[in-house]
């Protein structure tokens, strides 16, 4: 998940000449971009935290789970730009642009051009061998969260950043990301237990888990005043050229909505594809259900070869189900293996990709 929900820079104020200033300094989201300008004679640093997302110009409405975390700890959507509101194309060629990546380490076709601004890398999704960054400080590990990879940072780098507010934006999201510290969903890890104990001593953690995880497991869920594109485009990754859009419902119920045949054409042709894989996700009561579906426009073959892929996949063995359903070029499964998550889906669909080329 994009950590755009978890910390966000939670100090906004207004700049002397009326620019938005977002403090504290390190602190990224999708994008992290660092815009030095003079003052006073020397160069300090205005950190603007950047969602990479191409909502239909509805970011914060795409991202729902955002704001319970908001409006407990009273941070103003104001502060939260995303990537479209900030000219990065001007501030590169002048020299002015800094880059950190956080919760994903591949550019899409659309943000290639910012590849030589990167100066860091912070991701817990597995390396995909196109996109090694040799030059850059890279922070590659496997968590349950990426917000627990900006936590340990933030403790290591600058621990005077994180107060009480700041440890609960970030301690939410690895609530969340972890399912609660399920065991069911092995995904967590001991560095997201020892940053969260961290965070727990820093004034985050008032709340219980439980609380916490139903709360913004509701908002996340709540995607009700959205619509299928902007569904599909909520929470995105790409593997090697395909879509794999995350839902927080499941793929199924996703089907039944209006129009949802266009918004997959509509979908495909402003990614530029013709095939993307939807991942569907449900959790209720502590039991987790998933399911995945492979949508092509007019390639039937690829689309054929990739379903043959994550069938026979043995790392993760995703125990897939066939679904019927009635939208033309759509296969949809249910997943038995609820324990694989799209983090690991992502290699399957990108080597199955590379070894089809």
């Amino acid at each position: 998940m994009n950590i755009w929900n978890c910390l966000a820079q939670v100090r906004c104020s207004q700049g002397r000449h009326g620019q938005r200033v977002v403090r504290p300094g390190l602190v990224h989201l999708g994008l992290g971009v660092r815009i030095p300008a003079p003052q006073r004679g020397r160069t300090q640093h205005g950190c603007y935290s950047t969602a990479q997302h191409p909502a239909e110009g509805a970011a914060c409405e795409d991202r729902s789970h955002v704001f319970p975390q908001e409006e407990r700890h009273t941070v103003r959507s104001s502060c939260l730009p995303v990537d479209d509101t900030i000219e990065l194309k001007g501030l590169l060629e002048s020299g002015q642009l800094e880059l950190t990546l956080v919760d994903h380490h591949v550019l899409s076709s659309e943000t290639q051009g910012l590849r030589g601004a990167v100066v860091e890398v912070v991701d817990h999704h597995p390396q995909d061998p196109a996109w090694h960054w040799t030059e850059q400080n890279v922070i590659l590990t496997t968590v349950g969260s990426c917000a627990t990879l900006v936590a340990n940072q933030v403790l290591t780098r600058r621990p005077h950043l994180l107060d009480a507010q700041v440890a609960a934006l970030l301690y939410g999201p690895i609530v969340l990301d972890t399912a609660c510290f399920s065991a069911a969903a092995e995904r967590t890890t001991e560095l997201d237990l020892q940053v969260v104990a961290q965070l727990e001593a820093r004034g985050a953690g008032s709340q219980k888990w439980e609380e916490l995880f139903s709360e913004l497991l509701a908002a996340r869920s709540d995607v009700s005043a959205l619509s299928p594109g902007q569904l599909l485009l909520k929470d995105m990754k790409v593997a090697s050229g395909i879509p794999v859009p995350g839902l927080p419902i499941l793929v199924r119920e996703f089907l039944t909505r209006p129009n949802v045949m266009e918004a997959l054409k509509e979908f495909c042709a402003e990614m530029q594809t013709n095939i993307v894989v939807v991942m569907g996700l449900h959790i209720e009561g502590g039991v987790i259900q998933r399911d995945i579906a492979v949508f092509h426009v007019a390639a039937p073959e690829a689309a054929h070869k990739l379903v043959e892929c994550l069938k026979s996949s043995t790392d993760p063995v995703l125990q897939l189900e066939d679904v019927s359903n009635l939208i033309p070029g759509l296969q949809l499964f249910k997943q038995l293996n609820v324990k694989a998550s799209r983090k690991q889906v992502l290699p399957v669909v990108r080597e199955c990709v590379v070894s089809k080329q």
